[in-house]
Protein backbone atom coordinates (compact mmCIF):
# COMPACT_ATOMS: atom_id res chain seq x y z
CA UNK A 1 0.00 0.00 0.00
CA UNK A 2 1.36 3.31 -0.86
CA UNK A 3 1.34 6.52 1.27
CA UNK A 4 -0.92 9.41 0.95
CA UNK A 5 -0.60 12.24 3.67
CA UNK A 6 -1.56 15.18 3.89
CA UNK A 7 0.19 18.43 4.52
CA UNK A 8 -1.11 21.16 4.07
CA UNK A 9 -3.76 23.22 1.94
CA UNK A 10 -3.36 20.71 -1.21
CA UNK A 11 0.04 19.60 -0.57
CA UNK A 12 0.45 15.59 -0.45
CA UNK A 13 3.03 13.29 -0.24
CA UNK A 14 2.59 10.19 -2.02
CA UNK A 15 4.77 6.79 -2.75
CA UNK A 16 5.27 3.94 -4.41
CA UNK A 17 7.68 1.41 -3.78
CA UNK A 18 10.54 3.30 -4.74
CA UNK A 19 10.25 6.94 -4.14
CA UNK A 20 8.05 9.68 -2.12
CA UNK A 21 6.58 12.31 -4.42
CA UNK A 22 5.22 16.15 -3.52
CA UNK A 23 2.34 16.63 -5.34
CA UNK A 24 -0.54 19.43 -5.21
CA UNK A 25 -3.51 17.95 -5.55
CA UNK A 26 -5.53 20.15 -7.94
CA UNK A 27 -9.63 18.65 -8.27
CA UNK A 28 -11.25 16.03 -10.10
CA UNK A 29 -11.63 15.62 -13.75
CA UNK A 30 -14.96 15.01 -15.53
CA UNK A 31 -14.84 11.10 -14.75
CA UNK A 32 -14.00 11.60 -10.87
CA UNK A 33 -9.81 11.00 -11.02
CA UNK A 34 -8.22 12.64 -9.07
CA UNK A 35 -5.92 15.50 -10.75
CA UNK A 36 -2.20 15.88 -9.55
CA UNK A 37 0.57 18.53 -10.50
CA UNK A 38 3.82 19.96 -9.44
CA UNK A 39 5.52 16.52 -8.91
CA UNK A 40 8.82 16.56 -7.30
CA UNK A 41 10.82 13.11 -6.44
CA UNK A 42 12.36 11.85 -3.11
CA UNK A 43 14.37 9.42 -1.74
CA UNK A 44 13.38 9.90 1.84
CA UNK A 45 10.51 11.71 3.59
CA UNK A 46 12.53 14.26 5.12
CA UNK A 47 14.66 15.08 1.44
CA UNK A 48 10.74 15.58 0.56
CA UNK A 49 9.43 17.75 3.12
CA UNK A 50 12.48 19.82 2.51
CA UNK A 51 11.51 20.39 -0.64
CA UNK A 52 8.22 20.98 0.33
CA UNK A 53 9.77 23.53 2.45
CA UNK A 54 11.43 25.25 -0.28
CA UNK A 55 8.33 25.30 -2.72
CA UNK A 56 6.24 26.98 0.40
CA UNK A 57 9.71 29.92 0.02
CA UNK A 58 9.18 30.32 -3.32
CA UNK A 59 5.32 30.72 -3.20
CA UNK A 60 5.78 33.29 -0.26
CA UNK A 61 4.61 36.70 -0.28
CA UNK A 62 7.98 37.74 1.68
CA UNK A 63 9.23 41.18 1.29
CA UNK A 64 11.58 41.77 3.72
CA UNK A 65 14.69 39.37 4.84
CA UNK A 66 12.91 39.26 8.50
CA UNK A 67 9.82 37.77 7.06
CA UNK A 68 11.51 35.17 4.67
CA UNK A 69 13.51 34.31 7.85
CA UNK A 70 10.08 33.79 9.77
CA UNK A 71 8.91 31.48 7.15
CA UNK A 72 11.94 29.46 6.82
CA UNK A 73 12.18 29.54 10.95
CA UNK A 74 8.01 28.13 10.54
CA UNK A 75 8.81 25.53 7.79
CA UNK A 76 11.38 24.22 9.94
CA UNK A 77 9.81 23.79 13.35
CA UNK A 78 7.01 21.67 10.84
CA UNK A 79 9.55 19.49 9.36
CA UNK A 80 10.96 19.26 13.17
CA UNK A 81 7.48 18.34 14.50
CA UNK A 82 6.56 15.74 11.69
CA UNK A 83 10.57 14.31 12.17
CA UNK A 84 9.83 13.85 15.86
CA UNK A 85 6.19 12.18 14.89
CA UNK A 86 7.46 9.96 13.26
CA UNK A 87 10.49 9.03 15.27
CA UNK A 88 7.74 8.49 17.85
CA UNK A 89 5.18 6.20 16.01
CA UNK A 90 8.40 4.21 14.01
CA UNK A 91 9.29 3.42 18.12
CA UNK A 92 6.01 2.38 19.20
CA UNK A 93 5.49 -0.09 16.73
CA UNK A 94 9.03 -2.36 17.58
Amino acid sequence: MAVQIHIEDNWYIISDKYCYQLTLFSGYDKHGREKWLASKFAGTIRTILEVWAEQMIRDSDAQTFGELKAKVDELHKKIDQIGREITVESSHRS
